[in-house]
C-alpha cells in the first residue's frame, strides 16, 4: 500500500506545493496541485479545468480497495494526446502539465 502523506503542503523543487485529499468527485482548481484521491470508499472522477500553460497537477490513488480514479479534461481539450478520460488505478500516480500550443495535458 502506498504511503500516505499528511501533511498540509510537500517540497516541490524547493516550493511549498498544496496537497489535497479528495474522496469524492472533484473539479480541480489553482489551489490544487499534488491531489491524493483516496477511493477506498469508492470510484470517482477528477475533471481538469481549462487549461494554462505550465499548470501542473499530480494526481495519486491511493486506495486499496481496487476503485479507480477517472481523469476528465475540460471541454475540447486532451490528455495524452486524446480527448478521453484516462483511468488510473490503486498505488499509481499520474503528472500532468497543460501545454498551450498542443492544447493538451
Amino acid at each position: 500500500m502506498p504511503n500516505i502523506i499528511s501533511m498540509d503542503t510537500i517540497r516541490h523543487y524547493g516550493i511549498r506545493m498544496q496537497t489535497t485529499r479528495i474522496t469524492a468527485n472533484t473539479t480541480l482548481d489553482a489551489t490544487h496541485h499534488n491531489v491524493f484521491c483516496d477511493t477506498d470508499g469508492g470510484a470517482f472522477t477528477v475533471t481538469l479545468p481549462a487549461g494554462e500553460d505550465g499548470r501542473e497537477y499530480r494526481i495519486i490513488n491511493t486506495g486499496g480497495s481496487a476503485n479507480n480514479v477517472t481523469i476528465t479534461p475540460d471541454g475540447t481539450e486532451l490528455i495524452l494526446g486524446a480527448n478521453s478520460s484516462i483511468t488510473i488505478t490503486d498505488g499509481i500516480a499520474i503528472r500532468l502539465v497543460y501545454e498551450t500550443t498542443e492544447g493538451w495535458w
